[in-house]
């Protein structure tokens, strides 16, 4: 494994993405698909051509939503697979992301209902309750909690 050690944070902004900026500036570290993202695999958030190189949310190729509720999700998957492959130079076979996003829909005043699927765009619910009925609690949860669990929780690495 190369010893260059390259950390990039960021994401896409009215369509330019990072790859796509570094692929314009330095043509020898090409990380990007022919879309401009950085091309991974989808399930483990790994380079296909670069090893050492993982990508996730705005940033990466992945074929799913851009949405917080995904990089929650993506970030255990992509600091596993990093940690395993600067020990052993390979991904954990048991960390995988699925392409799990969450879109909360409003349907209502002061009611909405949770969007939540894969890859394969099934249902993928992460709640013990039926979040594709539009409710209330879902709506206070879109406006109180997720805010409080995005700034409080992602954001400092505890959700």
């Amino acid at each position: 494994m190369s010893h260059h050690q390259v950390l990039i944070v960021g994401g896409g902004t009215a369509g330019i993405t990072v790859a796509a900026q570094l692929r314009r500036k330095n043509r020898t570290l090409d990380v990007a698909n022919a879309d401009g993202w950085v091309e991974v695999d989808h399930n483990t958030l790994q380079h296909t051509r670069f090893p050492n190189v993982f990508s996730l949310g705005d940033a990466a190729g992945t074929p799913n939503a851009k949405t917080g509720a995904a990089v929650r999700k993506q970030a255990p998957v992509l600091v596993a697979n990093m940690l395993r492959v600067m020990k052993e130079d390979k991904v954990t076979d048991d960390k995988r992301y699925f392409g799990y996003t969450s879109c909360p829909l409003t349907t209502g005043y002061g009611e909405m209902l949770l969007a939540e699927f894969n890859y394969k765009n099934e249902p993928d619910p992460s709640l013990p309750i039926n979040t594709k009925k539009p409710r209330k609690s879902m709506w206070i949860l879109k406006k109180y909690v997720l805010p409080q669990l995005y700034w409080k929780g992602m954001l400092r690495g505890r959700a």
